[in-house]
């Protein structure tokens, strides 16, 4: 278990760079792109067209990737008022309980992600916008994000794996 600890070191990092530079840019990127169409709209009295599609899918990648951020930050909503009661080993064990089986769950998404990306890949689908963007890049964000959120997981599994044995080894 000792060697997990230094490894989610470097994918923390590697996350970092890829969550929160990534999301940073995208942020100001969709800023920018609404004050042009906002700017063309008032000056020209016709707008680009390009805020609303590439905004959206901007909007799709911060959302999804912002999962897993928000899951590191601890951020997510959590109804804890029965939980907080307990005792603090029983609220381990609980969480335990809890992230095995959310964790369980994420791979059925990578795997609907991966599907819905290999087709529209496949089959070279494209946006029904007048930019006619391929649906596969979007997508692609969606999937980065659900295994981006499978690793914060599994890190916070391992973590919370040691507190319960820790806890566990206390008393014994």
């Amino acid at each position: 278990m000792k060697r997990i600890v230094p490894k989610s070191k470097i994918i923390e990092t590697i996350f970092n760079i890829v969550a929160v530079d990534l999301v940073s840019w995208l942020t100001f990127v969709m800023m920018i792109l609404v004050l042009v169409e906002v700017v063309a709209r008032y000056f020209f009295r016709h707008p680009f067209g390009l805020a609303d599609e590439i905004s959206a899918y901007m909007l799709v990648a911060l959302i999804f990737i912002g999962t897993a951020y928000t899951w590191r930050a601890k951020g997510h909503i959590t109804v804890d008022i029965v939980v907080s009661r307990l005792p603090a080993k029983v609220q381990k064990r609980l969480k335990l309980v809890t992230l095995i089986i959310a964790t369980a769950f994420v791979p059925v998404l990578i795997k609907s992600y991966y599907s819905l990306w290999a087709n529209s890949h496949k089959y070279g689908e494209r946006s029904g916008h007048w930019l006619r963007v391929p649906l596969e890049w979007p997508q692609l964000t969606m999937l980065i994000g659900v295994i981006l959120l499978f690793i914060m997981m599994i890190i916070d599994l391992v973590r919370t794996i040691k507190a319960v044995r820790a806890s566990g080894e206390e008393k014994g």
